[in-house]
């Protein structure tokens, strides 16, 4: 069993590269509105991809995601 150290090390690295990955995606992602202000994207696709990969859980249920 790993301990608690190795686990909160894994569970940064893990953040880092979800972050990443966040980045990419925002930067990635074509921004409404062409030349003005960035246009806030829409939510809705990247809590439905945060949700699939396990990274956030519903706020109204459910447990903290499990695996890794």
């Amino acid at each position: 069993m790993a301990t608690l150290e190795q686990e909160v090390m894994d569970l940064k690295t893990r953040l880092a590269r979800q972050e990443a990955v966040v980045r990419r995606l925002v930067r990635d992602t074509p921004q409404a509105g062409g030349s003005g202000p960035a246009a806030p994207l829409a939510q809705t696709p990247l809590l439905g991809w945060l949700k699939t990969h396990g990274l956030v859980r519903d706020p109204h249920g459910g447990g903290m995601p499990r695996g890794g």
